[in-house]
């Protein structure tokens, strides 16, 4: 397992470290998250027990998630075997289940592309951002795996978050918390019209133009 660097940093003051693998933007991604710009979390954000991430990749969000709920179960899904790896030994020791494959809107093994930046771009659907290489990987059914109750989802598959979203339609007034990544102004807007029945879009951050991450607040939950 080669890596480029580890990074260190603390959560209520509690030292912890994460194994960045080799890939350009896997620096960036996990530094962004671990100082909580990627995904922000507010003091009215209590009693979180289950913790869903999809596309959770080398495991930072997985890891200061773990750190920031120290009592939450966390699981964790990534199709990429050696992203894997890097997401095993990551969480080990904190509550995180790791689980060697796709999430999306049915049964399948679809192909994982690879991204033109590295893994951390590894996506489903072919678009833009990957390469003509991939390998198949298993895919489960995201209304079938979500059989338990969940306090936060978060998305990060590259393209996938809509139809994840269309098919656990009926279950998301009863999640409290959602971080989504979106690649496409469409994609935007798509989850405005899923979620605004029963969540409020709390926080926006733009990466570039019609590219970013969201945090959606069921209603009723924030405490401002």
């Amino acid at each position: 397992m080669s890596y480029d660097r580890t990074i260190e940093f603390t959560v209520s003051g509690r030292p912890y470290s994460i194994v960045v693998p080799e890939c350009p933007l896997a620096v960036t991604v996990a530094m962004e998250i671990i100082q909580g710009q990627s995904y922000p979390v507010f003091t009215w954000m209590k009693d979180v027990r289950t913790i869903v991430d999809v596309g959770a990749s080398f495991g930072p969000a997985s890891l200061f998630f773990a750190a920031v709920w120290p009592k939450a179960t966390i699981r964790a899904y990534e199709p990429d075997t050696d992203s894997c790896d890097f997401l095993i030994a990551n969480t080990k020791g904190q509550n995180v289940e790791v689980h060697n494959y796709a999430i999306g809107d049915r049964y399948g093994a679809p192909v994982l592309y690879q991204g033109r930046l590295g893994a951390a771009c590894n996506s489903l659907v072919r678009q833009p951002g990957v390469t003509d290489r991939g390998e198949t990987v298993p895919m489960s059914d995201a209304r079938a795996a979500f059989r338990f109750p969940i306090d936060i989802l978060k998305i990060d598959t590259e393209g996938m978050e809509v139809p994840i979203l269309k098919r656990i339609a009926d279950r998301l007034g009863e999640i409290r918390f959602l971080y989504l990544e979106f690649h496409s102004a469409a994609d935007r807007l798509e989850f405005e019209r899923i979620l605004s029945p029963t969540h409020d879009l709390h926080a926006c951050r733009m990466q570039r133009p019609h590219t970013g991450e969201v945090l959606y607040v069921r209603k009723g939950e924030w405490k401002g």
